[in-house]
């Protein structure tokens, strides 16, 4: 007996370290975010509050975001998340007061931003090739939608929201980045700093009283709250079926119950083909957003799955790229044996590159 349970426990073990470990963006290490401004106050810098609150209210408030760093011992490209210490809602709190510290000028009033989207894509070409509205030349791109409030007497009045994508090129000047290239500046700070200080808190806080809309803590931690809350990301169990919309994948509810999959090869990729089985004959589905085989959820042709990250979801793409790479070649030098010059070669990079899904317009960071 002792013999059994001996070999059950050695198959057990080894059988368990056999299996592949699918990793989640959300294993990738840890890269620290500097949200520091380093920008002068502007002239005569006044604020009509008395100090600036923070709620986080992100669907992911766990990273703000993907960088790639370096390259591993076999050439592939590494990825990191963006994360900020602490948090982002009490980082960015103690930053913006301590920076705005002596512009505060109203003791009755107080500030609050409420973040929807804080997502920063310091590989932005990634994203030129997806969506043609944005500039192609910028190196450092950061998705925006904050909301701001002005507080009196424990009453919250909406006055600004900005939903903005923030664009920095590599000979844009940003205070602080003065020695460092424009890929390696990390602008967070400097972002809010540039949206807070282009609105005028003056006009509002002059005109507070006579402001209709008007609301609660209660309600505004119950408006938030909700903001993240589509039926896929309470749903315990996904409906099995095809996503032909990413409406339906949202609210979890697949317009095509039965499916039959297919892979194909295409340019040395394996790609998926999809079927509905819902009729008679098998009829392929020329265009779909996603699929659930009753365990997990695909986007697209993509061949891994989506991955829970707070109340959205994130996931991975093969990647290949013929990234240049320099090498010393010896040559021929006047006075010694050889010299040394670097030559560009395309070296060719793979590497799992993440990408997370903003639940609210369905697109993919």
């Amino acid at each position: 007996m002792r013999i059994s349970c001996l070999l059950l426990l050695m198959f057990h073990f080894f059988f368990v370290q056999a299996q592949p470990h699918e990793i989640s963006p959300g294993d990738l290490k840890d890269f620290p975010a500097d949200i520091s401004i380093y920008s002068p106050l502007p002239p005569g810098c006044k604020l009509p509050v008395s100090s600036i609150h923070i709620i986080d209210s992100r669907a992911d408030t766990s990273k703000i975001g993907f960088i790639k760093k370096n390259l591993d011992s076999r050439g592939n490209k590494l990825y990191k998340k963006i994360v900020v210490e602490g948090g982002l809602a009490n980082g960015m709190e103690t930053m913006l007061n301590r920076h705005y510290a002596s512009c505060f000028s109203n003791d009755s009033i107080k500030l609050l931003i409420v973040i929807k989207r804080f997502w920063a894509d310091p590989n932005p070409n990634r994203q030129a090739q997806r969506q043609g509205s944005i500039n192609r030349e910028s190196v450092f791109d950061m998705y925006l939608k904050l909301e701001f409030f002005l507080e009196k007497d424990k009453l919250f009045y909406p006055v600004k929201r900005a939903d903005t994508l923030f664009q920095t090129g590599e000979d844009e000047f940003i205070p602080g980045c003065a020695d460092r290239k424009m890929r390696e500046c990390q602008i967070y700070g400097y972002a809010i700093s540039k949206i807070v200080e282009g609105i005028d808190f003056h006009y509002y806080a002059r005109r507070l009283d006579k402001l209709k809309n008007k609301i609660t803590k209660d309600a505004l931690d119950s408006f938030n709250r909700k903001y993240n809350e589509y039926p896929v990301v309470k749903a315990s169990i996904l409906n099995k079926g095809v996503y032909v919309t990413f409406d339906e994948f949202r609210n979890n509810r697949p317009s095509i119950s039965n499916y039959r999959m297919e892979k194909h090869q295409k340019n040395n990729r394996s790609m998926v083909v999809l079927y509905s089985t819902d009729m008679t004959e098998s009829e392929r589905i020329p265009k779909f957003w996603g699929y659930c085989d009753g365990a997990r959820v695909y986007c697209g042709f993509i061949q891994h799955p989506l991955f829970r990250a707070g109340n959205t979801f994130e996931f991975f793409i093969d990647k290949t790229a013929y990234d240049p790479i320099y090498v010393p070649v010896p040559v021929p030098t006047a006075g010694l044996p050889f010299g040394f010059l670097d030559v560009s070669i395309d070296a060719m990079a793979e590497s799992l590159e993440p990408f997370q899904i903003d639940m609210e317009t369905g697109k993919i960071f």
